[in-house]
């Protein structure tokens, strides 16, 4: 965000919203302000570009960030689970996140090597030109 060109918005929500609301930002990893502005932001977006929508995204960046967006919930929903049960120690859990964030930095140094080899096998594999129409 460009400092010098800020403007600041507010509104106001219940304190249940509000409670909502930080506990999704938390989840997420995020602050208030910047879950807001992501929640906000992707919703002026028009349909075809709308990360609800990756399907139709041809933005990496925007996929990208709502896989590791479910995989950090998947992940968060995990730890607190096997905390709670006493199924891992706290050790345990640690060294599993210590793994899964080496792998993934991993993962992600390589993403715009494994991109455009995605983007070759699948240009490769479409038709010269359109199907002929049956008569």
């Amino acid at each position: 965000m460009d400092e010098r060109e800020s403007r600041l918005l507010s509104f106001q929500v219940s304190a249940e919203e509000a409670d909502g609301i930080d506990k999704a930002a938390r989840e997420a990893r995020l602050s208030r302000s910047e879950y807001l502005r992501q929640l906000l932001l992707a919703s002026t977006r028009s349909p075809k570009e709308t990360p609800a929508n990756p399907a139709m995204t041809r933005d990496t960046t925007v996929l990208l960030h709502q896989i590791l967006f479910v995989i950090d919930r998947l992940y968060n929903s995990i730890f607190r689970m096997a905390e709670t049960a006493k199924v891992l120690s706290s050790a345990q859990l640690d060294a599993i996140e210590s793994a899964t964030a080496r792998e993934s930095i991993d993962f992600l140094s390589t993403i715009d090597e494994r991109v455009a080899r995605t983007r070759r096998q699948l240009a490769e594999r479409r038709p010269a030109a359109p199907p002929a129409a049956e008569k």
